[in-house]
């Protein structure tokens, strides 16, 4: 079998016009929801195919062998989409090959440099034992690359030749029958299949190992709502008076809360960071005092924003979450969302007095404080910025925090040039 994979919001096209190459959706001026950020579609637009028909690699439907794709890992990490919305189709290699198509040992991605191969000529050099593969994470990078060697169809390929869809679960098939129905297409299976989803572990229902945009938005909003009502609600001993006694705690003693003391000594294999968690928040928080977004706040938003900054990372802990890794924190996409339960925790309990504002900017800048470099460099959404963000201020805040975290990995991150763009953009789209 061969797949692919795509949103949901395409199935109206695809229904009618079948699976269309890229450059055939342009050239019949169809709007689709593209899956891959833009520099992954430049490469493809780029990429000469050196077989017959030729072409860029942009015209053809590209499909895997590789029923779980680390291709789609890479785009949920990226979170510029839901994992329930995507859609797979699958096609019988057998019927597919004799038709058409060329194949690939690897992906058509940056930095690749595939074989390419016509009939029955290559299969021996594509790496079975990879592509069949189910494993997250492969043991080198060109591993990966060979499991996401792709079958190559010129211009485009009829459903008729699927032999189902695949979906997330029985209410994303109710919604798929009905696009269907509506479309005269009722005759293609649709079924539920987990092998092609990366799922989290030990979890019921299901739950995506990487949550999407309407995901955290969902969960962000879940979480202000629960604080506001435990607010409203009598305490019991909160231990800090007061926003500013739990501002001057962490400044003395990084531990002082139980989430932040779970980054103490928190070593990390993300090969970005050179010391362990809890000297990061550290060097984040003095990275934040010295943007230029910092130096015009209200000194009451300085001490909400440090605040932030202290916290921002504590989805990454408690240590034992990483026991089966040595104690070593592993890269984690989905850390700023389950930085949410901590944060309820903390804004509920530990404080005396909170100004409701308060506590739903910092759940802001500690859930999206990854947004800015998402949508800077791996194809998150500009809509989720516009979003998010209400006034000036909170654009100034989460892009202080941002910058400030990226120069603490690594100086050359910071990346103003684009950073001040993309403010000016959402300024002006704003209407600021």
């Amino acid at each position: 079998m061969i797949y692919h994979f795509t949103s949901i919001n395409n199935l109206p096209s695809i229904f009618k016009f079948g699976l269309l190459a890229p450059s055939e959706l342009a050239r019949r001026g169809l709007v689709g929801t593209s899956l891959a950020w833009e520099g992954l579609r430049k490469n493809r637009a780029e990429t000469v195919i050196p077989l017959a028909p030729g072409g860029k690699a942009e015209d053809y439907v590209p499909l895997y062998f590789s029923q779980l794709s680390p291709m789609l890992l890479m785009i949920l990490n990226n979170k510029s989409v839901d994992e329930d919305e995507i859609v797979h189709f699958e096609f019988p290699l057998r019927d597919i090959s004799r038709s058409a198509g060329l194949y690939t040992d690897a992906a058509i991605f940056p930095g690749s440099f595939p074989h390419y191969f016509t009939g029955q000529a290559g299969w021996n050099a594509l790496d079975w034992h990879a592509i069949d593969s189910t494993a997250w994470q492969m043991p080198s990078y060109q591993a990966r690359l060979a499991r996401m060697a792709e079958f190559l169809v010129w211009k485009g390929l009829p459903l008729s030749a699927a032999r189902r869809i695949i979906v997330w679960d029985a209410e994303t098939a109710r919604r798929v029958r009905q696009m269907a129905a509506e479309e005269g297409f009722g005759h293609l299976p649709i079924e539920t299949d987990p092998a092609s989803y990366f799922i989290e572990p030990e979890t019921a229902p299901l739950v995506p190992a990487v949550l999407g945009p309407h995901g955290i938005w969902l969960a962000y909003q879940k979480t202000l709502a629960a604080i506001t009502q435990a607010t409203a609600q009598p305490r019991g001993q909160p231990r800090f008076p007061s926003l500013e006694a739990l501002h001057q705690a962490l400044w003395d003693d990084l531990a002082c809360l139980p989430e932040t003391a779970e980054l103490v000594g928190l070593e990390t294999d993300n090969r970005a960071h050179k010391e362990d968690v809890g000297s990061h928040t550290r060097r984040v928080v003095v990275q934040v005092t010295r943007m230029p977004e910092y130096q015009p706040l209200d000194p009451h938003f300085r001490l909400v924003l440090e605040v932030a900054a202290f916290l921002h990372d504590i989805g990454k802990g408690p240590k034992s979450r990483w026991a089966a890794h040595n104690g070593r924190q592993q890269i984690d996409f989905n850390h700023p969302v389950k930085a949410l339960p901590m944060l309820q925790r903390i804004l509920s309990q530990e404080i005396a007095s909170l100004f409701p504002e308060d506590a739903r900017l910092i759940c802001l800048l500690v859930t999206y404080h990854d947004l800015i470099g998402g949508i800077l460099f791996s194809g998150r959404r500009l809509e989720e910025l516009l979003r998010l963000v209400q006034s000036p201020l909170e654009l100034d805040l989460l892009a202080a925090l941002s910058k400030a975290d990226a120069l603490a990995i690594n100086p050359d991150w910071g990346e103003p040039v684009p950073r001040d763009a993309l403010k000016a953009r959402v300024a002006r789209i704003k209407n600021w």
